[in-house]
């Protein structure tokens, strides 16, 4: 038993697909072979998806790699080919610096910027609008 999303009758639904749309329907409101009837799709897993981002400290990675080998912020910019106001700012944290850039300052100082994260995606197969109880045909009084 489950609740029309057109009428908001509770007796027996199925999931039907009316102009993409994938709704709750009794036989009343969508009859016989009208519509297409959608699956019950399975539980999926979620999605796991890597990703880099730039590590919490990078201003003072930064910094003390570049005072170990003795170069000047002047002439770190100019062989990154980078402004000065902006490795600056990073090294005061003020910015974080793009990808492009870090790249470069990790291959020039030979240290690590970056950190490998994994990000979880969750695809949601449970139909919410049955569960709160609104139905299209509420919409419909509404208007």
């Amino acid at each position: 038993m489950g609740i029309c999303d057109i009428c908001g009758r509770k007796t027996k639904t199925r999931k039907v697909r009316i102009e993409g749309a994938v709704i709750e329907a009794c036989y009343k409101c969508v009859p016989g072979k009208e519509r297409d009837v959608v699956e019950k799709k399975r539980q999926c897993k979620p999605k796991q998806i890597k990703e880099e981002d730039v590590v919490e400290q990078y201003n003072k990675i930064i910094k003390t790699a570049r005072e170990e080998k003795g170069i000047s912020v002047e002439d770190l910019a100019k062989k990154l080919n980078i402004s000065l106001s902006y490795l600056r700012h990073i090294e005061k944290r003020d910015m974080i610096p793009d990808k492009k850039t870090a790249k470069k300052l990790e291959r020039f100082l030979n240290i690590k910027l970056f950190e490998e994260i994994i990000v979880e995606e969750e695809e949601d197969v449970s139909d919410k609008a049955s569960e709160a109880g609104f139905t299209l045909g509420d919409q419909a009084e509404w208007e």
